[in-house]
């Protein structure tokens, strides 16, 4: 028997491949726990993805079909910290998991694996090694994609989150409960009786009326509290008082346009700002309401500025 005849029996002999595994990773530098809640518990890739999102579950989530070049990722289902993905790329199938593995608080590497069947067939083999080499540069193009888009916080928050400290400090304050969601009503009967108490000691007011909503834990209970900054004490009695803000105390700011349905999710956003950075919260926040909600109806229009005080 000749050598080369020798060789090809050898290579006929040898096991052939079961499937290829592929990897990519990358290190995202960002609060851990916003890259879970969006990536994982969310699962809203399609803040960042660079290609087409189609599939019955379009809006994001599982079932949603991410195109990117010649592959197309569908979420299937999750597990501890991974979501499974069925993959057709150029035709081949493959199954993928995205881990996410938390580093530290800002720091959190995201693992991409990937597993494609091969085939006793030479050439179809290699078909398939050459396909697998190109999905391994395409998941690495995505996951660099979605390390850039988490280095702004903008893109992660979807609001500018400033740090300052409270210019108005003294406040006269009231309150009432509701059993539903307080009404638009309600709150500005609340300022209008704030405003006609401090109108009767020629007393102006130094800033934008304040609020703050406490529901009970089921929400068949809410309290009401608003507040009007002035300059100086005035007498007060019955369920008008005095509050006094510590002037210490740093306050993170945001601000938002809409009704107050639109402030309560922007304030719930300010809060996994803050809990992402392992802030804690000394004081209740609250809304200032820089427009007169009494005399714009147009909740389009409303601006709110957030005031979520922390302790770093």
């Amino acid at each position: 028997i000749s050598a080369s005849s020798a060789l090809a029996i050898m290579s006929l002999a040898r096991p052939v491949v079961c499937s290829y595994a592929l990897s990519s990773s990358v290190s995202v530098n960002a609060p851990s726990r916003a890259v879970l809640r969006n990536e994982y518990e969310n699962a809203e890739w399609k803040k960042w993805w660079p290609g087409t999102v189609s599939g019955p579950g379009k809006a994001g989530g599982l079932m949603t079909s991410y195109n990117y070049k010649e592959g197309s990722y569908t979420l299937s289902d999750k597990k501890t910290s991974a979501i499974n993905l069925a993959v057709t790329f150029d035709g081949m199938d493959a199954v993928s998991t995205v881990n996410y593995v938390p580093q530290s608080l800002t720091q959190t590497d995201i693992v991409w694996t990937s597993e494609v069947a091969t085939s006793a067939n030479p050439i179809t083999r290699f078909s398939i090694w050459l396909k697998s080499g190109k999905l391994k540069e395409n998941t690495g193009e995505l996951l660099e994609k979605l390390k850039t888009f988490y280095l702004e916080p903008l893109n992660i928050y979807g609001m500018e989150v400033q740090i300052e400290h409270l210019a108005d400090t003294l406040l006269v304050s009231t309150a009432d409960t509701s059993a539903a969601y307080p009404t638009d009503e309600q709150i500005n009967r609340l300022i209008a009786k704030l405003r006609n108490h401090i109108d009767q000691y020629g007393v102006k007011e130094t800033g934008k009326p304040m609020l703050n909503l406490t529901s009970s834990a089921n929400r068949d209970r809410w309290l009401i509290r608003v507040g009007l900054p002035v300059a100086k004490r005035i007498p007060v009695s019955g369920d008008i008082v005095y509050k006094l803000m510590p002037p210490a105390v740093q306050m993170m700011t945001a601000s938002v346009k809409g009704g107050q349905h639109t402030a309560d999710k922007a304030l719930e956003t300010v809060g996994f700002y803050a809990t992402d950075r392992n802030y804690k919260l000394p004081a209740i926040p609250f809304f200032s309401l820089v427009t007169d909600r009494s005399t714009e109806p147009d909740t389009t229009k409303w601006l709110t500025k957030i005031f979520y005080p922390i302790m770093l």
